[in-house]
């Protein structure tokens, strides 16, 4: 069983948020225009239609017009721009 996984179904029985966990991506949608990534590994891909960003567990892929990187740090992430789409590749 891979690390995702046995985390996830520690958090199921346990109860807890997955929040809790460290390292755990956590996205904050606003609005149809903002995306806050926390616990990124990094920036995989950017153009203007699209935004491609590694977690822990794959891929993170954001689709839209516009797109830009309005705020890059080490634990958190901000893309601004007309969002359309947020696929998870695992």
């Amino acid at each position: 069983m891979d690390k995702g996984k046995m985390l996830r179904m520690f958090t199921e029985k346990a109860g807890l948020n997955a929040e809790a966990l460290p390292g755990v991506p956590l996205l904050e949608l606003s609005g149809e225009d903002r995306i806050w990534i926390e616990n990124h590994i990094c920036v995989a891909g950017y153009t203007e239609n699209e935004v491609c960003v590694r977690v822990c567990y794959g891929v993170l892929q954001i689709k839209g017009d516009k797109l830009s990187l309005s705020c890059v740090r080490k634990d958190r992430l901000l893309i601004c721009g007309c969002i359309n789409c947020i696929l998870i590749i695992r």
